[in-house]
């Protein structure tokens, strides 16, 4: 097996991981997936589908994301230069994207005050 096979076949193996995740998360929620960020017992059952959806979505769009970049990877048609440009802008979506699901997290963790009466 070539080297551009194996590595586009070990990106769609993790990008299919990554999709399954997101099925996962999207389908039954994140509560059993993500500890010690939110106390799930405080927040109610609407936002808990919604975080499901959410950061499943985020999820799919990672998948999406590796998908992407082991196609434009097997290809092979670029210079070291482009390569290494190529590796920043992956490293980086991926990057952009975990900081955008803790946010989602973090987002939830915040409760409203009631004033009591």
């Amino acid at each position: 097996m070539s080297t551009p096979l194996s590595e586009l076949l070990i990106h769609l193996f993790t990008a299919a991981v990554v999709a399954v995740v997101g099925w996962t998360i999207r389908t039954r929620g994140p509560q059993g997936l993500v500890h010690g960020v939110v106390d799930w017992n405080k927040v109610d059952e609407a936002k808990r589908r919604r975080a499901g959806r959410d950061i499943g979505n985020v999820f799919f769009a990672m998948a999406t994301w590796m998908f992407g970049f082991a196609v434009f990877r097997y290809q092979g048609g670029y210079d070291q230069a482009s390569n290494n440009l190529a590796h920043v802008i992956f490293i980086g979506g991926l990057c952009a994207l975990v900081l955008l699901m803790l946010f989602m997290l973090l987002h939830l963790r915040e409760t409203k005050r009631t004033h009591g009466r």
